[in-house]
């Protein structure tokens, strides 16, 4: 058993079929997170996550984020206590593996006008943004250069965690915010673009 550092990349791998790995960590507080698999792209490894109440869920590596998982949000809101992260692969597999957990609240800060320029490097890694908002605040997102649009899924969250948009990387048409508080956006990578970078620079315009 290792400890889990909140936003470090957890980078080893399996020598023995039948091996597996875990990883704790201790949430002083409600959190949301995000687990972002890096390496590799196989399906038969999978990580089981488990809570104070038991096991919350469990993915493959192929599965779990960006545009190959757009109908289950990535993220998990949750509460204090004490938390396993388990790296179990399927069919006893051998083999060096990449992952992290993010604390979502620790997200890099949008500046409405302001370009953002950055690349999601490698390209299966997951870019976290956010920005504040008052309820009726109208905002539109401007993709103005990509490498990578057919790579890379984003998702807008609402405060709650609620999901507004859920696509591949594009132009946001104008919208009206419904609440107070902090919106979130995800940029997700590829798992099968690990060897790639993918630029792109967009702007938030009120």
């Amino acid at each position: 058993v290792a400890e889990l550092i909140l936003g470090e990349k957890i980078e080893t791998g399996f020598t023995h079929p039948g091996e597996q790995h875990s990883y704790q960590f201790t949430l002083d507080q409600e959190t949301q997170i995000y687990i972002d698999t890096l390496t590799p792209a196989d399906g038969n490894y999978r990580w089981y996550l488990y809570g104070p109440s038991g096991q919350i869920t469990n993915r493959t590596f192929t599965q779990s984020e960006g545009v190959r998982q757009t109908t289950t949000t990535p993220f998990y809101t949750l509460e204090a206590g004490d938390y396993e992260l388990i790296i179990n692969p399927d069919n006893a597999v051998v083999g060096n593996y990449a992952i992290r957990v993010l604390d979502m609240a620790n997200a890099a800060a949008i500046t409405i006008g302001t370009p953002l320029v950055n690349s999601i490097n490698p390209g299966s890694e997951t870019d976290i943004y956010q920005f504040d908002a008052t309820v009726g605040d109208r905002f539109y997102f401007d993709r103005q250069t990509s490498s990578s649009s057919g790579n890379v899924w984003m998702r807008l969250l609402d405060p709650f965690g609620n999901v507004l948009q859920n696509k591949y990387y594009n132009d946001v048409d104008t919208f009206t915010v419904l609440h107070d508080g902090r919106y979130t956006l995800l940029m997700e990578g590829d798992i099968y673009g690990s060897a790639s970078i993918y630029d792109y620079q967009f702007t938030v315009f009120a």
